[in-house]
């Protein structure tokens, strides 16, 4: 993932799941990793009264798309 779509999905969050809202997942806390070599996002690990979903974009789920990963999580649980 860019970081122009971590900057959207922070949006996205912030609009439809934020603790501060108290709204849909009620995520508290987002964290992620990049790889300087490509400046790539490579994992996003969101926090909240869920307990704690990691998103690791290596082995078996390399080629999925970050982003759209996380945003189907989001809105549908999968």
């Amino acid at each position: 993932m860019n970081h122009a779509s971590y900057r959207d999905l922070m949006n996205f969050i912030d609009k439809n799941h934020s603790f501060r809202h108290l709204k849909g997942k009620r995520i508290k806390y987002v964290d992620c990793s990049t790889d300087m070599r490509t400046r790539k996002i490579f994992s996003v690990t969101l926090r909240g009264l869920f307990g704690e979903k990691v998103f690791w974009q290596a082995n078996e789920n390399k080629d999925r798309d970050l982003y759209e990963w996380i945003i189907n999580w989001l809105e549908d649980g999968e």
